[in-house]
């Protein structure tokens, strides 16, 4: 989860939404809290309001806050411990919120249908900690409530997010989200990356791709046809994706002869990804557009999570895609 947590920050804060002077396009959010005089608090939008962060102050305990709305959406909250809290929003609509700041876990939210549903689903799974069964509600939830923004955000943090989270059942949950959010851009950009996530899945043929290594020579997947080649996606701002990559250096010398390395960078920076690959010494080739997610490589083979391993064997088909370098690393030997 937290892998693509600090992926998808960059891009949700990257939004921009249109914003109206007309009052009843302002969502007001009052707040009170119990042993919190003074503090700040952190408060972000990915869609439905201005896509950015603000900081909202907390005096004696109260605070005000307003905000163009253009849509339903939602806000997360981040307080000073680190906690968060999602609070659900519509154009003109008023939401208050009170908690005791010792134990912001029983935040209470009034106004509107969205937090509502919200407050039951945290009913529903209680104090459960487990993974796998919050996921199990999450999922129960959204094939109840399919039309609720609610579900919208329950896909995300519990699914889209999590990058073991198998094809099958994110294209399950898709198809009954899909009709009820139409205009939602996040929505369609996601199913254009699932299907290319399916075109480019294991038992499929690569897609071809034309990229410019790091000493400027000019690679497609026909260049590595006499081998079988192992796709790296990583990036420099992905502490897991570098440490991957410094094991993958470890066990290199272990691997057959026609076994090649191509690393594909995310980095938006020259300096940072060459730094790295100097530094460090990583073997095999090296490829990095500066486009990040916007890459036509990493577009072509669907990549939503780093770091993101694909073995390709010499007929250039598919035959693994993982997450860790230790699974890859199985996949490799066999």
């Amino acid at each position: 989860m937290k892998k693509i947590r600090f992926l998808i920050l960059p891009l949700l804060i990257g939004l921009v939404f249109t914003s109206c002077s007309n009052q009843q396009d302002i969502f007001t959010l009052k707040g009170q809290f119990k042993n919190l005089n003074e503090a700040e608090l952190y408060f972000w939008t990915p869609q439905g309001g201005r896509g950015k962060i603000d900081t909202i102050y907390v005096h004696q305990g109260k605070f005000t806050y307003q905000s163009p709305q253009s849509q339903a959406g939602w806000y997360t909250m981040l307080f000073q411990n680190m906690s968060e809290q999602v609070i659900f929003a519509e154009p003109g609509q008023s939401v208050e919120i009170s908690a005791d700041a010792t134990h912001l876990r029983n935040m209470k939210i009034k106004g509107g249908k969205a937090n509502a549903l919200m407050t039951e689903f945290r009913d529903q799974i209680g104090q459960e900690t487990q993974e796998s069964a919050i996921t199990q509600q999450a999922q129960a939830f959204i094939q109840q409530h399919p039309e609720s923004i609610v579900s919208v955000y329950l896909f995300q943090k519990y699914f889209v997010q999590r990058p073991d989270t198998p094809v099958e059942t994110l294209s399950t949950l898709m198809a009954l989200l899909a009709p009820h959010h139409t205009s939602d851009s996040q929505l369609q950009q996601f199913q254009a990356q699932l299907t290319a996530t399916q075109q480019a899945g294991v038992g499929h043929k690569a897609p071809d791709f034309q990229v410019r290594d790091a000493q400027g020579r000019n690679l497609t997947l026909s260049s590595f046809q006499d081998s079988t080649l192992v796709l790296c996606f990583w990036a420099n701002w992905m502490s897991d994706s570098k440490d991957d990559l410094r094991k993958l250096k470890e066990h290199a010398r272990e691997f057959k002869s026609d076994v090649t390395v191509l690393t594909v960078s995310l980095d938006l920076q020259r300096f940072s990804w060459r730094a790295f690959l100097r530094i460090d010494t990583i073997p095999g080739k090296h490829v990095c557009d500066l486009q990040g997610y916007k890459s036509p490589i990493v577009s072509a083979y669907g990549v939503q999570d780093l770091p993101t391993y694909i073995l390709i064997d010499k007929q250039q088909q598919i035959t693994a895609r993982e997450h860790t370098v230790e699974k890859l690393l199985d996949q490799i030997k066999k």
